[in-house]
């Protein structure tokens, strides 16, 4: 919503981005105050946040849009068959929801629309969708964006008590061991069930990430839309220090997650918090549109957790793990070099490495030989 938002800034409209308070959440008396009357005015509020589970007082805040005149917009893609969500009851005016956030197909998605509003097609030259959208129908996506909406009803309530339940679960497995290292973004009390958005003093989040994924466990940084190179604008947003932003981590429960897997996955963040784990100055950062390469090789003493220091870049050199030819290896390994440019400011392997034993897989973790 935020590019569409600078676009039509762009264009001459007049745009009001809110803030949120500690726990994300908008303050609809202030949203109120900014809606003229006899404006035309279109308010566009998230249901549920996708980073960090924010659930928004969407009821209320329809209810103030209907009483002002002003037309409401409420993304709830998170939100449709997570909780409850009726458009008539909150005053929405028009809503978008897609399959793919309810276990349905991805590429298809719904836009409701209360019967009074009026819309312009996005495209012209056909009459299907009522000639809001010519072309031809995904029919297959359709249905099974229909049967995933109808399972998801029916389970709605009762996988919701089960997720949350599992969600807190982990969280106080994890918050007994981490204390007050642990910081949990957004609200406690308006939060999606699934979601568990946390940040860990003195860790990387990146770093995190890799480590759990060779570890089994899948958590995320941010949302899939984020890109990752510069901080998290929705958890800057509450007033979570830069700092700290970049300690984050998501972690998604859902229809699979079972307490097996939540006792796996504290067991495994908290092993992995506590591991030692190699920072390096400058390593593959992405600085004013070009890589860096690190400017420090492997100490020997390090133990092999995977690929702390690597680049992709084809022109510069770059250290990387060798037992799996992936980050995060736990089995014996060996340190090689790419190809590099002369000047380079990172040792070679030292002659011996060529003799030492192919990589294999194992459960064992040594530690790395190499150059420093």
């Amino acid at each position: 919503m935020l590019k569409v938002a600078e676009q039509l800034r762009g264009e001459g409209f007049r745009v009001t981005v809110l803030p949120v308070d500690h726990d994300g959440l908008v303050d609809v008396t202030r949203l109120a105050k900014c809606i003229r009357a006899g404006e035309p005015t279109l308010v566009s509020v998230m249901a549920a946040n996708n980073e960090i589970g924010t659930v928004q007082p969407i009821a209320e805040i329809g209810r103030v849009c209907r009483e002002l005149g002003a037309l409401f917009h409420c993304d709830a893609t998170q939100a449709v068959g997570k909780i409850p969500f009726d458009v008539i009851a909150m005053c929405v005016d028009l809503a978008s929801i897609s399959a793919h956030k309810m276990y349905g197909p991805k590429g298809v998605g719904a836009l409701y629309v209360r019967r009074e509003v009026s819309l312009c097609p996005s495209m012209l030259g056909g009459g299907q969708e009522r000639g809001l959208r010519p072309g031809t129908l995904n029919v297959a996506g359709i249905v099974g964006f229909g049967v995933a909406a109808e399972l998801a009803a029916g389970e709605m309530d009762s996988e919701a008590a089960r997720v949350g339940e599992l969600r807190d679960h982990l969280l106080a497995l994890l918050a007994d061991e981490l204390g007050d290292r642990l910081h949990v973004n957004g609200s406690i009390e308006h939060r999606l069930p699934g979601n568990l958005s946390i940040c860990l003093d003195g860790v990387d989040g990146r770093e995190l990430v890799a480590e759990l994924d060779a570890r089994g466990v899948c958590v995320s940084t941010g949302s899939a839309c984020s890109r990752g190179l510069t901080p998290s604008h929705v958890l800057l947003a509450p007033g979570t220090p830069e700092e700290q932003v970049w300690s984050a981590i998501r972690i998604g429960l859902g229809r699979g997650t079972t307490q097996e897997d939540i006792e796996t996955a504290a067991a495994e963040i908290l092993d992995a918090v506590r591991a030692p784990v190699l920072h390096v100055a400058g390593a593959c950062r992405r600085e004013r549109g070009r890589r860096r390469a690190p400017l420090v090789g492997p100490s020997s003493t390090t133990p092999c957790r995977g690929p702390r220091v690597w680049c992709d870049s084809p022109r510069t050199e770059a250290w990387r793990c060798a037992s799996r030819g992936s980050m995060g290896s736990r089995a014996t390994c060996r340190w090689t070099s790419t190809t590099a440019p002369s000047g380079s400011m990172i040792a070679p392997p030292p002659a011996s490495s060529a003799s030492q034993p192919s990589p294999r897989r194992s459960g064992s973790r040594r530690a790395c030989s190499g150059a420093g």
